[in-house]
């Protein structure tokens, strides 16, 4: 499929001009009162996530008016079949509302249902992670590349999964990893998780039961690093749905040493 480059790089700018002024905005926010409501078991959302994904919309709607929107808060569930934009205002909410330093900011761009753009914004470090399909993966405007560790019995791991009794069929596949990887830690943030594959910072991502909004920032991050996404049974990750997704991210050599313990 050829690719509208002018369109996607003229969104992708304009991304980037608006998600770090907002990100800082809402950190300075974090430690004023706000609201929190209950949307479903174990799943809250608060007024910032709202206030956030309110002036997303808007900027996104003045500029690109044709374009379809996808967020986790409210009424905006399409994938269009040209530009969507997916949004998710803040990613670790829990953590936010626990006010721990741990959550980003988050959008992503599809054009036909690829990832063509996106960009992940960590407030408390000032790093702005983002990717344009076919220009490379970028910290802060410097490139970055995975790690290059190829012994799963030597990589650090991350899992995006809480372990919690909503993902049983996760359990024996943790237990698997857990007793060969050399580190193991869970952060709770699938793209900032993703992220850090694809600066090289941890060798291996395993995540389950991922929404659409937690998976597309990251992945073509980690695609344009270097590094592979691939669901649990191989395959690898390129267009998007709303299913929930099962990936294994990191270098070739790691995901593949690790595809065979999934199953």
């Amino acid at each position: 499929m050829e690719l509208p480059n002018t369109e996607i790089s003229k969104r992708y700018q304009f991304l980037l001009r608006f998600i770090k002024p907002i990100g800082d905005a809402l950190l300075k926010k974090a430690q004023t009162p706000f609201n929190v409501y209950h949307k479903a078991t174990d799943d809250y959302v608060t007024s910032f996530d709202l206030e956030v994904n309110n002036k997303y919309i808007k900027l996104i709607k003045q500029n690109f008016p044709e374009n379809v929107i996808y967020s986790e808060e409210g009424d905006y569930k399409n994938i269009g079949k040209e530009f969507t934009w997916i949004i998710d205002p803040i990613d670790g909410t829990n953590m936010f509302i626990h006010k721990l330093p741990i959550w980003t900011t988050t959008i992503a761009i599809l054009y036909k249902q690829l990832v063509v753009a996106s960009a992940v914004y960590y407030p408390f470090t000032k790093e702005l992670f983002h990717v344009q399909k076919g220009a490379g993966a970028f910290l802060n405007n410097q490139q970055i590349h995975v790690g290059t560790c190829k012994d799963l019995k030597k990589a650090f791991f991350i899992s995006t999964c809480s372990i919690r009794k909503k993902f049983p069929g996760y359990f024996p596949v943790f237990t698997k990893i857990t007793k060969i990887a050399e580190r193991i830690r869970i952060i709770g943030v699938s793209s900032l998780e993703l992220c850090y594959v694809a600066c090289g910072r941890v060798d291996l991502n395993l995540a389950y039961g991922l929404d659409i909004y937690d998976a597309i920032p990251g992945l073509l991050m980690v695609q344009e690093a270097g590094g592979k996404v691939k669901d649990w049974l191989g395959n690898e990750i390129k267009t998007i749905s709303n299913k929930k997704l099962n990936l294994v991210a990191g270098n070739e050599t790691i995901v593949n040493q690790t595809l065979p313990l999934l199953n």
